[in-house]
């Protein structure tokens, strides 16, 4: 659920084909994901949304989780 009601706010924001947003924003992998969206002509497009936020969630999660333990919400 929540990744249609982003792919619909993604596409609402940034006036991004409906069906780019949901499958970049749908749960599940590069591979499979772009495989669905070649069906539909968008593949690279979806692809390219994927590897955004994986790299995102890679990079952000680590800076969050320290944040959290320096300031004494997580203990170590």
């Amino acid at each position: 659920m929540t990744g249609l009601v982003m792919g619909l706010w993604i596409s609402r924001i940034l006036g991004i084909s409906i069906v780019t947003t949901i499958l970049g924003a749908a749960p599940g992998g590069i591979t499979g994901m772009s495989l669905v969206g070649t069906e539909y002509g968008v593949g690279t497009a979806v692809a390219a949304l994927h590897a955004f936020r994986l790299i995102t969630v890679l990079i952000l999660l680590p800076l969050i989780v320290k944040s959290l333990n320096l300031i004494g919400v997580i203990k170590s």
